[in-house]
């Protein structure tokens, strides 16, 4: 009976599970946006398949490192894309009722939808905090007026 345990577990060492995840097809840059063409369905071992992300929250993301072919792609390796990035040209949106007012200026950090980033005005040079609204769009938020 000892000996036909030991054989067993001898066997069940030998077995290793496979799980099917998304792996890189091509080497994928820092800051690219991951398409499906980028990715396909590979069967690995249990413990490589940790943390694997589905491909719908992989594509459309933009990479936060290099990803090289025959990479599994987990949480760390991909991020919502940057709305705005530092030192790209941006759209100051100013709105107040019925009032738009629309400026240039230059992000002095990045950020995503929501995100609250710093601008700086290219007509004024003054320094702004204001929020992420769109691709390379910021608002202002103005305080509200007293009656």
């Amino acid at each position: 009976m000892r000996s036909l345990l030991v054989m067993f577990a001898a066997l069940a060492g030998d077995i290793a599970l496979a799980a099917p995840v998304y792996v890189v097809t091509q080497t994928v840059e820092r800051g690219a946006i991951v398409e499906e063409a980028d990715l396909e369905v590979r069967a690995v071992d249990d413990g490589s398949a940790r943390a694997a992300l589905a491909s719908d929250q992989i594509v459309g993301r933009e990479a936060t490192r290099r990803l090289e072919v025959g990479r599994v792609v987990r949480s760390g390796d991909v991020a919502a894309p940057l709305m705005v990035r530092k030192g790209q040209p941006v759209t100051i949106l100013v709105a107040r009722g019925g009032l738009s007012i629309a400026a240039q200026g230059r992000a002095l950090s990045s950020g995503n939808r929501g995100a609250l980033v710093r601008v700086q005005s290219a007509a004024s040079r003054s320094l702004i905090e204001a929020s992420v609204t769109g691709p390379g769009t910021v608002a202002v938020a103005l305080a509200p007026s007293l009656p």
